[in-house]
């Protein structure tokens, strides 16, 4: 599908291209600091306190028997060889094209350890940048193999095109991991089943 993978293309390369960085005050407090000197206090797309919690395990699938070369420490990658396959590896970033070329997938490691909350805003605030419509429509709190990592959708549109885009985020001492995964939104239940199995494959090491 040549127009999802333009909008995934233009969507993904913003992502890590406009983030900013982040640092902590002394009282506990996340900040952004901006590429031009400014600075503004983190703030999460929603509250935080009430952000859903899944009372479900998801645990790596059996058939994910392809581990990803991630080349960092802290997290590693297994997925179904039968349904995706590496299309394109950068330092940093490994994408995945799922069999019926309609989906994708993409992992971003950063060695900056980044606060949840501020990742979440950054993710949001640099999907807009493309998407100006682009929206969190779900996210949850989960437990993926015996770790808490944040799960995200949102929605959005890219010259006039409707997608879809679910995935895991994640934070240790190593820094940071984003399972991605995304398609068109009229195809997004088609292949949920599939993300969610492609998402399960993160394994934290910490």
């Amino acid at each position: 599908m040549r127009t999802s993978l333009l909008f995934g293309s233009l969507l993904l390369v913003s992502l890590t291209a406009q983030a900013d960085e982040t640092a902590t005050t002394e009282s506990g407090k996340t900040v952004i600091l901006k590429s031009d000197g400014r600075w503004e206090y983190a703030k999460s797309s929603g509250n935080p306190a009430t952000t859903q919690t899944s009372g479900k395990s998801y645990n790596r699938p059996a058939t994910a028997t392809a581990r990803a070369d991630l080349k960092k420490p802290g997290f590693e990658f297994f997925y179904v060889p039968d349904k995706w396959k590496p299309a394109k590896d950068e330092p940093g970033r490994l994408q995945f094209k799922h069999h019926s070329g309609d989906a994708y997938g993409l992992l971003i490691i950063e060695r900056i350890s980044i606060p949840l909350s501020a990742l979440k805003k950054i993710a949001l605030d640099n999907a807009r940048a493309v998407a100006p419509d682009a929206k969190i429509t779900f996210e949850e709190m989960r437990t993926v193999n015996g770790k808490k990592v944040l799960c995200l959708q949102m929605n959005g549109t890219i010259d006039s095109i409707p997608f879809s885009y679910y995935g895991y985020y994640y934070s240790n001492k190593q820094g940071v991991i984003q399972v991605l995964t995304y398609t068109s939104s009229n195809l997004l239940d088609e292949f949920k089943p599939d993300f969610e199995e492609f998402l399960a494959g993160l394994v934290p090491n910490s």
